[in-house]
């Protein structure tokens, strides 16, 4: 995703549900649930640039929107916490 290319995964996400689910939703992913639909799936992306780029870009789009979440929330958590003086 971070590279601007099409994302596709298995039906087992439980431990990444929440960007799974935003992969999808944003156009940038396809789940696919077995061998057969990878395939295929992977033989429609190949025969259409235009839908690889598309969802290359949504996939960029996604991953650069998160960048810097940690930094953004230890900042405000610092804020937050008052040092005691020793």
């Amino acid at each position: 995703a971070a590279l601007s290319k099409p994302v596709l995964f298995g039906p087992h996400t439980a431990n990444v549900a929440d960007i799974a689910h935003q992969m999808l939703e944003c156009g940038a992913a396809l789940r696919v649930a077995d061998e057969e639909e990878l395939e295929t799936a992977l033989g429609q992306l190949l025969g259409d640039p235009e839908r690889r780029k598309r969802m290359g870009g949504a996939s960029y789009e996604l991953v650069s929107s998160g960048q810097g979440a940690v930094d953004r929330t230890l900042d405000r958590i610092g804020r937050l916490i008052t040092p005691e003086a020793g």
